[in-house]
């Protein structure tokens, strides 16, 4: 089966996917309370998670790190030159 997508959980919810939404972001302001639970109860029942590519897309911002790599015997001196490498990159303006 395919991943569930947000016009599964509109469709089986009977509502748009706009609806769903503001559901998922929270949003108290256009949906009301016994329309919120529906939604929730059908993300839970069939499993549905935002898809972080898709958000990236919509936002036209991915948040995502590029690290080049000029020679790969130069690899192992990564580590001082870019302290968070390999255990990930610390927040700041850069990540989040």
């Amino acid at each position: 089966m395919s991943r569930p997508t947000i016009r599964d959980v509109a469709r089986r919810a009977g509502v748009s996917p706009g609806v769903v939404s503001h559901v998922i972001n929270e949003n108290p302001a256009h949906v009301g309370e016994a329309t919120r639970r529906r939604v929730k109860a059908v993300i839970a029942e069939i499993g549905y998670r935002p898809s972080g590519v898709a958000k990236s897309l919509r936002r036209r911002h991915a948040r995502t790190l590029g690290l080049g790599i000029c020679d790969a015997t130069s690899a192992s001196l990564l580590p001082a030159v870019y302290p968070g490498f390999p255990g990930g990159a610390t927040p700041g303006p850069w990540v989040s």
